[in-house]
């Protein structure tokens, strides 16, 4: 895709583009506050991009937004830009500064430069709408140029297979093992607030570069891996440590803890960790989708809950507070907050057919399902009552919450059940009085008796324990009238 202008409607189209990424901008400093941690982690609203959407490549390596809105997605086969309606692409084949087409890694600097971390092709820059190969006196850099970051100093650092590369005042310098790394063999690089560097290695464990000199963590200090993936420095101190195979490691005041797929993580292996502007943490693993550490809990989003892929490989939240997800087949996906809040068989509910709710004097919510019972949800817990818990049937058709705290449930083949304040649960059928196990509507009036409509049997009235049946006095009123003098 070229960038020249092919007409009035490739004119209209940029500008509709441009419009979209000039709104994104001015809205940044007005930015929502980001992904609702209240919500369960398959309930936020998702948008997945692939080749079919323009996309150039479905595995998405690297995402940054830059100062003026977009969003830059770093693919195998070229980069993209994207102005949230259209995929823009620069490859070698129309951008010849570009020295390799599978972009790894990505850095905003403080002067707008943007800064290319590509596989094979070295270190590229853009600028000015141009891109051009950065010429580093320290010589080819093979393999990936895995992450990168600019410090509080301006410099730019990048994790690459030959060592830790650094960017500063127009030089480059390359430090190795003989500088004190405990590896040249580097896959993530982060500055903590205090300004400390922070470099994971391959197979050698952790450092930290603090005045000129490295001090090396490893499983020796409590690491669970010396196989190190990705770092994440949060907003409270703390060191967040993706490992290969042995979870995620925390640092918090000089002690390593660990969690793995015991603690509830999908994988023990994991690509990325982000940290959002709510404090949650969010967990890209191999195999095991999309991870959320909130509260303490952790939950997961997966092809199960139709999530596109099972293999992240970036995440990235931009300024608007959306959740951009990098797999490694199913494209770009988007976590944004959603107008409505769904709550399906995927947060709990036994069925996904509701035919009533209602919502108690403590603000908890029933459900009526068909084939599922009655579900009760409070505080974003759902709480299941079935057959197995004593109801009569689980096709619920009606409720009603009684004054004094209990709950009466009308069933489609079971008639009517009573759930008093302790737990227990009643039973109304035919052995009662009731004359149809179908329950249509249930009503408490203001004297206190239950009135049960039903399918075929009339109306009954609750009163005192006694079912009393309606149909059968009104037909009886109409037998005596018709009774010869």
């Amino acid at each position: 895709m070229g960038l020249e202008s092919g007409g009035p409607a490739d004119i209209t189209a940029r500008v509709a583009r441009f419009a979209v990424a000039l709104l994104l901008a001015i809205a940044a400093p007005f930015a929502t506050p980001g992904l609702d941690p209240q919500r369960a982690i398959t309930q936020y609203a998702m948008t997945t991009w692939k080749t079919t959407e323009g996309l150039p490549q479905n595995t998405v390596s690297a995402l940054l937004q830059t100062h003026d809105g977009y969003l830059w997605v770093g693919t195998e086969e070229g980069l993209a830009r994207f102005d949230g309606a259209a995929f823009t692409l620069f490859d070698r084949r129309n951008s010849p500064g570009l020295t390799a087409n599978h972009a790894v890694s990505l850095c905003e600097d403080r002067s707008g430069t943007l800064w290319i971390g590509t596989w094979g092709g070295g270190l590229v820059r853009y600028r000015d709408g141009k891109f051009e190969p950065a010429a580093l006196e320290v010589g080819a850099l093979p393999g990936g140029i895995w992450s990168m970051v600019e410090d509080h100093a301006g410099r730019i650092w990048a994790a690459t297979a030959r060592g830790l590369l650094r960017l500063e005042g127009g030089r480059a310098a390359l430090l190795t093992t003989r500088d004190g790394l405990p590896s040249d063999d580097l896959r993530a690089v982060a500055e903590d607030a205090a300004g400390d560097l922070w470099i994971a290695t391959r197979d050698s464990g952790l450092a930290r570069y603090r005045e000129g000199r490295f001090t090396v963590f490893s499983a020796k200090d409590g690491l669970s891996s010396n196989n190190l993936m990705a770092l994440c420095p949060d907003r409270e101190g703390n060191l967040w440590i993706g490992t290969a195979g042995a979870g995620l490691n925390c640092l918090r005041d000089g002690h390593f803890t660990a969690l793995t797929t015991r603690d509830g993580l999908s994988s023990d292996t994991i690509w990325c960790v982000t940290e959002d502007r709510r404090g949650n943490i969010w967990i890209g693993t191999y195999g095991g989708g999309l991870d959320r550490l909130c509260g303490g809990r952790i939950s997961a989003l997966t092809s199960r809950q139709g999530f596109s892929d099972d293999f992240v490989w970036q995440i990235y939240e931009d300024r608007e507070g959306n959740l951009w997800v990098g797999t490694a087949g199913g494209g770009l996906c988007r976590l944004k907050d959603g107008k409505l809040v769904v709550y399906s068989s995927r947060e709990g509910l036994t069925s996904d057919t509701v035919r009533v709710i209602l919502e108690d004097r403590k603000g908890a919510f029933w459900m009526g399902t068909t084939g599922g019972g009655l579900c009760r949800l409070k505080d974003g817990s759902v709480t299941a009552f079935t057959h197995k818990e004593g109801l009569s049937s689980d096709s619920i058709r009606s409720l009603c919450a009684a004054r004094d705290g209990s709950l009466w449930v009308g069933s489609e083949t079971g008639g009517l059940d009573h759930i008093t304040r302790e737990g227990r649960i009643e039973h109304y059928r035919a052995a009662q009085g009731l004359r149809s196990q179908f329950v249509l509507s249930v009503i408490e009036d203001r004297q206190g008796a239950v009135w049960a409509g039903t399918n075929g049997g009339g109306l009954s009235r609750l009163e005192g324990g006694a079912l009393h049946d309606l149909h059968d006095k009104r037909r009886a009123r109409r037998q005596r009238c018709l009774c010869p003098l």
